[in-house]
C-alpha cells in the first residue's frame, strides 16, 4: 500500500514547485482585486475552502478503508494467483479447491466494493453540493463587476481586465488547495513505511523447537495427517501417510 501511493517521489517534488508558482500568481491577482473591493477575495475562499476540507476528509476515509482491507486484499490476490496460474493447477484439481477459492474471491470482492461504493456515493453527493456553492460564488464576483460597469464605476476595458483576473485567480486558488489535498493524501501513506519497519514478528522461535540435523539423511515422514481449510466442513486431506526422501 505504501509503495504504491508514495512511489512517485518526483511527482511530489514537481507539485511543490507548482505550488510556489500558483501562490505567487494568487498574490498578484489578489492585489489587483483588492484595489476595487478586498471583500471579493472572501467569495473565492468561501467557494474553495469547503471543497478542500471535504476532499481531505474523504481522502482520510479512503485511506482508512484501504488500510482496513490490506490483509484481506492480499489474501484475495493470493487466491487469485492460485486459480489463474498453472503453477498450482495440479494441487487445486486434486483437492477440488476451485469453487472454494473462487467463492472467497467473489465474496471478499463484493464486500469491499460495497464499502467503496458507499464511501464514493457520500463523497459525490457532498462534493456536488459544494461545487455548486463554488460556482455561485464565482459568478457572484462576475456579477459584482458587471454591475460596476453598468453603473459607470469602471470602464468596459476594466471589466474585461478584471474578468480575466477573476478567472485566473479562481483557477490558481483551486489548484493550490487541490495540491494540498493530493499531498496530504500521499503523506498519509508515508506512515505505512514507518509502521512496516516497526513491525515485530508474531511468531517467535520456541526454546523447545527441534532443530533438524543437517544433512538430512532419512527425509520427511507424515503419519496419518489430516487437514481442512478454514470455513470448510470437508477434509482436504484425511489420514495422509507419506515419506519424502532426500532430494525428492
Amino acid at each position: 500500500r505504501a509503495r504504491e501511493e508514495t512511489g512517485d517521489s518526483s511527482g511530489l517534488v514537481d507539485e511543490i514547485f507548482d505550488q510556489f508558482e500558483d501562490i505567487f500568481s494568487v498574490i498578484f491577482y489578489s492585489a489587483a482585486i483588492f484595489v476595487y473591493n478586498p471583500w471579493i477575495i472572501l467569495f473565492f475562499l468561501i467557494g474553495v475552502v469547503p471543497i478542500f476540507i471535504s476532499e481531505s476528509y474523504f481522502n482520510y476515509l479512503s485511506y482508512k478503508l484501504n488500510r482496513k482491507w490490506t490483509q484481506e486484499k492480499r489474501k484475495v490476490q493470493y487466491f487469485k494467483n492460485l486459480v489463474t496460474t498453472d503453477n498450482n493447477a495440479k494441487e487445486i484439481k486434486v483437492f477440488n479447491l476451485t469453487d472454494y477459492l473462487l467463492s472467497i474471491f467473489l465474496q471478499k470482492g463484493k464486500d469491499y466494493n460495497n464499502e467503496r461504493k458507499k464511501l464514493e456515493f457520500k463523497k459525490l453527493l457532498n462534493n456536488s453540493l459544494l461545487y455548486v456553492l463554488n460556482i455561485i460564488c464565482y459568478y457572484l464576483v462576475y456579477l459584482y463587476f458587471a454591475i460596476l460597469a453598468v453603473n459607470g464605476t469602471i470602464t468596459i476595458g476594466s471589466l474585461v481586465y478584471l474578468s480575466g483576473i477573476v478567472k485566473n485567480l479562481e483557477g490558481s486558488i483551486s489548484r493550490i488547495f487541490s495540491s494540498f489535498t493530493w499531498m496530504g493524501y500521499k503523506s498519509l501513506h508515508l506512515k505505512d513505511f514507518f509502521d512496516f519497519f516497526d513491525l515485530k514478528p508474531k511468531m517467535n522461535n520456541s526454546l523447545k523447537a527441534i532443530v533438524p540435523k543437517l544433512p538430512i539423511k532419512d527425509g520427511f515422514f507424515f503419519d496419518n495427517v489430516s487437514f481442512k481449510y478454514e470455513g470448510k466442513d470437508d477434509w482436504a486431506i484425511i489420514d495422509l501417510t507419506i515419506t519424502v526422501k532426500p532430494n525428492e
